[in-house]
């Protein structure tokens, strides 16, 4: 295979056998990227050779001026497929930020971590307006990884614009949608589901009675453990997925208890994926038939009491496609596993140094008595500054989106190459501003960039200026948790509520130790399981496990993070 294609003028001009192959599934069907039959790498090398493709045989390609894997002619001699299937084994294994590191110390140069690289790609995505017809073909492709700090802040800033790569399993969501009116529609409208005031001041008691039951919950699983030990990955997914149905969706304690866990199964390739579909349709049919009450029915100003905010702001959204189905999926997903990620890496981290571990209990029974026996309130939670550290510090070292954000370059621009050089990023170019390499960069971070410290040297945008809990984005130019705004986290403020809630009521009554393997684990190779969102690998099963078809690739790590809660003295 040639290392440039010939520049297809209609990619949606080919054989229909080859994408069947590629997605292995009907048009409705809940499998969006069926890898399963991609497994031999002559198979794959066959069906890329007749796919479609954006890179011209002739005229300007990005990868002759950036850094990257493909220009190593001696490691790659047919170059963007030898490539791509060297970064599958990253893909199959969870590690692709792992692997997108290692192109770049490799051929970044003195630049490193902060280098700007190429990497081949397989665009996926769909047809018809909204993003909401049929699958299209997939189509040969390259992806600028953005990772010089500057270059991420601004490009992420301007452009926008999303790759179509979401659109398959999230049709025109907010988070997928590649119109950019259209994302601005409906951001304007969702975004009142999130305000302080106007909303989650208002559902925090929903929250605070939900991380009640939490600790109570962990108690009796820890007592029903033969060895003591919690499975606290599994523990918090269930508890930030209790927290979205419950409080920004307003459903019940019965239907949560009904569907969260198989829900999570179903995404996790545990049991039959269709069930997420489902899961998904009866969620939309309950936001429509429900009594939910918000800011977007009763206006930003209003004192009225507030159910369900996220309902009421989705189902009054006027989007056309399938942005009902989209929404309702991407934040049943992404709105718990990013954040029951992050609890999990933070406890881990606690666990492994036990004197921060301690440090926060004491900050947060000095919170508990301060509280002179009342209930805590929404604007109490900015007292908590030092565990706001502990969050950010581990958002940097474990960013639950390790991938970063997908983008589309809108117009013509320039990024840093090679020797600092400006490098030409042409209208329509891919592009992905990574968070993982920025944030365990040590020219960015220093020295100790590898090492959990809360008490590191931050910048005041990266922490709210010490003010414990505020409502805009924290970020700078090395630090990007929620990406950058505009197009940032939507959902961010809800997870700092619920992550200081549920923190609170564990670490009151509990301090967490690590099994024997994760004392023992080589620090080198434990470093996420990323597919899409980055969780801990669980060492009690075998490295790689079958996973049904649907979600992801059908042999993959384990998920997991087995811990000893341990009871304080009162």
């Amino acid at each position: 295979m040639n290392t440039k294609h010939e520049k297809t003028a209609n990619p949606l001009n080919r054989t229909k056998t080859i994408t069947r192959h590629l997605t292995n599934a009907s048009d409705d069907s809940v499998q969006p990227f069926g890898w399963s039959s991609l497994d031999n790498p002559n198979v794959l090398r066959k069906l890329i050779e007749n796919l479609p493709s954006t890179i011209s045989s002739e005229g300007y390609d990005i990868a002759d001026h950036l850094a990257g894997p493909m220009l190593d002619k001696e490691r790659f001699p047919n170059g963007w497929i030898d490539v791509f299937l060297d970064f599958r084994k990253y893909q199959i294994t969870g590690e692709n930020h792992i692997g997108i590191a290692e192109y770049q110390k490799m051929y970044g140069g003195k630049d490193g971590l902060s280098a700007n690289i190429v990497i081949p790609s397989l665009s996926f995505g769909r047809e018809g307006p909204h993003d909401s017809g049929k699958r299209s073909m997939p189509v040969v492709t390259q992806e600028v990884i953005i990772s010089n700090p500057e270059d991420a802040k601004r490009i992420a800033r301007i452009h926008v614009k999303k790759q179509p790569n979401f659109t398959p399993l999230f049709y025109n969501s907010i988070i997928s949608t590649t119109d950019n009116e259209e994302w601005k529609d409906m951001r304007e409208h969702i975004v009142t589901a999130f305000l302080p005031n106007g909303s989650l001041q208002k559902i925090f008691p929903v929250t605070l009675e939900r991380a009640k039951k939490c600790a109570k919950r962990l108690e009796n699983l820890r007592m029903e453990s033969k060895d003591g030990l919690v499975n606290m990955n599994d523990f918090l997914l269930y508890e930030t997925e209790a927290q979205l149905q419950l409080a920004l969706f307003g459903m019940s304690n019965e239907w949560m208890e009904e569907t969260n866990e198989q829900f999570r199964n179903s995404m996790a390739g545990k049991i039959d994926p269709l069930y997420a579909r489902h899961f998904i349709k009866q969620l939309v049919d309950n936001m429509h038939e429900g009594d939910y009450a918000g800011p977007a029915s009763q206006g930003v100003g209003s004192d009225k009491s507030v159910r369900g905010p996220l309902s009421d702001a989705l189902r009054s959204i006027s989007a056309d496609g399938k942005a009902d189905a989209g929404n309702g999926f991407i934040f049943a997903f992404a709105g718990h596993d990013t954040t029951g990620h992050t609890l999990t890496w933070l406890l881990f981290e606690l666990a492994r140094n036990p004197e921060i571990q301690k440090k926060l209990q004491q900050e947060v029974d000095e919170f508990y008595n301060s509280l002179n026996g009342r209930e805590m309130t929404y604007a109490d939670l900015k007292e908590l500054k030092y565990m706001t550290k502990c969050i950010f510090e581990t958002l940097r070292l474990w960013p639950a989106v390790a991938n970063g954000t997908f983008r589309e370059i809108q117009f013509d621009d320039t990024i840093k190459g090679p020797n600092g050089k400006d490098v030409m990023i042409p209208k329509g170019t891919f592009c992905r501003i990574i968070n993982w390499s920025r944030h365990r960069n040590p020219d960015l971070w220093g020295a100790d960039a590898e090492t959990f410290n809360p008490d590191r040297e931050w910048k005041e945008s990266e922490i709210w200026f010490d003010d414990g809990l505020r409502a805009y984005n924290p970020a700078s130019e090395r630090f990007s948790p929620f990406t950058f705004q505009p197009r940032d986290c939507i959902g961010k403020n809800f997870a700092h509520m619920e992550m200081r809630a549920i923190l609170c009521f564990l670490l009151k009554d509990y301090s967490f130790e690590l099994t024997s393997a994760y004392k023992s684990v080589d620090s080198s190779k434990f470093v996420g399981v990323n597919y899409g969102t980055m969780g801990p690998q669980d060492l009690t099963q075998p490295e790689m496990v079958t996973s049904k078809p649907g979600w992801g690739p059908p042999v993959r790590k384990p998920v997991g993070l087995f811990m000893k809660p341990v009871p304080r003295a009162k």
